[in-house]
Formats: C-alpha cells, sequence, structure tokens
C-alpha cells in the first residue's frame, strides 16, 4: 500500500504504448510491472483490455514486445480458464524462444489453485511441457504466492522422479531447490524442509542449495523477529499520514461531515470527508473560497498582493489538469495553507 502510494504520480503518468527512447521503455516496463503486481486497478484494467484484444486476434491486436510479460502475465491474473487455455495453447504457435519463456512465466500467474496444480502435473508431461522446462515451470509457480505451498508440495510428492530426471544438473536442480524450499519464512516451513532433506539424504547436485535454502529461512526468520514490528509501525504511521490528512484536518478543527454549516456554496459535499472532499467537477477558486462563509476561527488568509494571489489561481488551474485521486489530494494541501498558512510550507512551487 505504502509503495503504491508512492508510484501513483508516475503510473498516472505512463501509457501502454510502446514508445519513447530504450530507457524510457525499461522504465514503462519496470512500473507498469509493479503498478500491476500491486493491484494498481487502472493497470490491471489496461493489461485485461489488451489480453483480450490480443486473444480476439493475435496476428491484428498483437502486443509490443516491451509490454508483452506485463499484458499476458496479468491478462492472465484477472482472467478465467479459458483465457489461461488460450495462452497455452498459443505457446505451441510460436517459434520464438524468448516469448515462449514469457509465456511459461505468465501462465503461472494464474490465482486459481487448481489451474496452477494442473500445470504443475503437465510440467512432467512431455507431452504438455517440453522436458527441458520441467525445473522452470515449477520455478515459475514457486514465485507466485498462491503457488508457492502448491510447488513444495507438488515436489515432495514426485521427489523421485525429479530426482532421478534433474539431479545431475547442478545448475536445474540447485535453482529447483532454492525456489521451492528457501522462500519461507517460518519456523514450522524450515522443520518442515529439514525433516524432508533428512528423510531424502540424496539430493545429487543439489546439496549446497540445500544448505542455502535453510540458511535463507533462518535469516528471514531472523530479520522478521528484529525488524518487522519496526517496519509495521513506520508503514501504518506513515500510509496513515498521507490516507488522513483530509480527516486530520477537518477533526483538529472539529468540523466533521456531521457538523452543522452556515448557509453558503457545498463545495464537493462527502458523506466520508464532508467540505473538504472538493469534487473534481466542482473545484472552487480562490475568489469562491472567500466568500463562502465558514465557521469565524476557520476563516481563511488570503495572499494580500496580487502577485500571490495570481500564483495561486495558476495552482488550481494546474491541479484541474490532475487525476481525480491526485486532484484531492492537492486541493486539500492548497486549502490547507489557506487556512492555517503557519503549518506547511509556503512555497508555492512545492504544490504542483
Amino acid at each position: 500500500q505504502y509503495y503504491l502510494q508512492q508510484l501513483k504520480p508516475l503510473l498516472d503518468t505512463i501509457r501502454f504504448e510502446d514508445v519513447g527512447s530504450h530507457t524510457q521503455k525499461l522504465l514503462r516496463t519496470r512500473v507498469l510491472s509493479v503498478g500491476c503486481g500491486l493491484g494498481y486497478k487502472p493497470c490491471r484494467d489496461n493489461a485485461t483490455r489488451m489480453f483480450q484484444l490480443f486473444r480476439s486476434n493475435p496476428t491484428v491486436n498483437a502486443v509490443p514486445p516491451n509490454l508483452k510479460a506485463v499484458v499476458y502475465r496479468y491478462g492472465i491474473a484477472g482472467g478465467s480458464l479459458s483465457d489461461w487455455d488460450f495462452l497455452y495453447g498459443y505457446l505451441s504457435k510460436t517459434n520464438v524462444a524468448s516469448e515462449k519463456r514469457t509465456i511459461l512465466d505468465a501462465l503461472s500467474y494464474s490465482t486459481t489453485p487448481w489451474i496452477l496444480n494442473r500445470y504443475l502435473n503437465w510440467s512432467i508431461n512431455p507431452d504438455k511441457v517440453r522436458s527441458q522446462d520441467t525445473s522452470t515451470v515449477i520455478n515459475y509457480i514457486s514465485a507466485n504466492i498462491i503457488g508457492r505451498p502448491l510447488a513444495w508440495d507438488f515436489v515432495r510428492q514426485n521427489w523421485q522422479y525429479l530426482r532421478r530426471t534433474f539431479g545431475g544438473s547442478s545448475f536445474g536442480f540447485s535453482r529447483l531447490i532454492r525456489s521451492v524450499a528457501g522462500r519461507w519464512a517460518s519456523e514450522f516451513r524450515l522443520k518442515e524442509v529439514q525433516d524432508f532433506f533428512k528423510a531424502n539424504p540424496d539430493v545429487g547436485s543439489g546439496a549446497t542449495a540445500v544448505t542455502q535454502s535453510e540458511e535463507s529461512i533462518r535469516n528471514r526468520i531472523k530479520w522478521l523477529q528484529t525488524n518487522e514490528a519496526t517496519v509495521v509501525a513506520w508503514l501504518k504511521a506513515n500510509i496513515a499520514r498521507e490516507k488522513c490528512s483530509v480527516t486530520t484536518l477537518q477533526e483538529r478543527n472539529g468540523f466533521l461531515p456531521s457538523s452543522p454549516r452556515k448557509s453558503g456554496k457545498h463545495y464537493g459535499e462527502s458523506k466520508n470527508y464532508g467540505w473538504l472532499q472538493i469534487d473534481s467537477s466542482d473545484v472552487p477558486t480562490i475568489s469562491d473560497l472567500s466568500t463562502t462563509s465558514m465557521p469565524p476561527e476557520m476563516e481563511p488568509t488570503l495572499p494580500d498582493d496580487k502577485d500571490t494571489l495570481r500564483d495561486w489561481n495558476m495552482i488550481q488551474a494546474r491541479i484541474n489538469t490532475l487525476p481525480y485521486h491526485q486532484r484531492q489530494y492537492r486541493v486539500v494541501k492548497l486549502y490547507h495553507h489557506l487556512l492555517f498558512p503557519g503549518d506547511i510550507r509556503k512555497d508555492t512551487r512545492s504544490y504542483p
């Protein structure tokens, strides 16, 4: 939530278009991946829309190369079984190795457990998934928070087959062990990992990976014990400060939505935030605010000189061009300054 709170301004300026310089394209890919991963609705909606267009006509509506990972992943994450089956079927139609890998990864983003279980079972069926991609598919599913326990159970149930098939490949088998066994962060899972490899000591080329996995789990447990409470408290405090800036302003002045109002214009009336929740279609100007009837203690201190008043009006005009969620926040900050000039920075350049 805090991460998304910081990323929203950038997310709202980046479009699902493969344009710009190389660095701009790279930035777009990374930002959209994070935004969609955090569940930002406009990002998810755009990815779903592009995926459905691609599904309707893959030739005409081909996804731009730099956006394929985002669109495929979150088209599957928010899609249905038929969407999953479509993308799986498309896997056999492309001859581009990098796109095959992108599709295998995207298929692991399903949020439906039984689909992920089916994908795991297909990973050891050469008629469904190439044998050289088996460990890759299991690793991808293990990276999915929903698929992680499924992948761990699957590997334990099929350990003899996986050990016999991949145990001699140091890199692939080691990655598989670290992926399914080394991502946990609880004493229960640590004991589960230890017990399993104690009962199955012949791990071939994965001996070092087992040790590393256990050490990774211990490190996470230790980090959580040492830092979790502090980090959680900090996040809650900072998220609350951003989310409750409007409410805090009202509460400190005893002017809650249920409070009586004097006659005058009501701007952006809201059952949640009262008059300070500014509606996007009715943002008052400085002059409007100066004529609005308010409790005496809340009368705004307006700028005295014309230059400063002009700056305020320029800020107001800029605010009107912002996306809705940003517009509310910036308007409230502007009015906060007008009402309580000594409370926050007076530098008008900080607001646009």
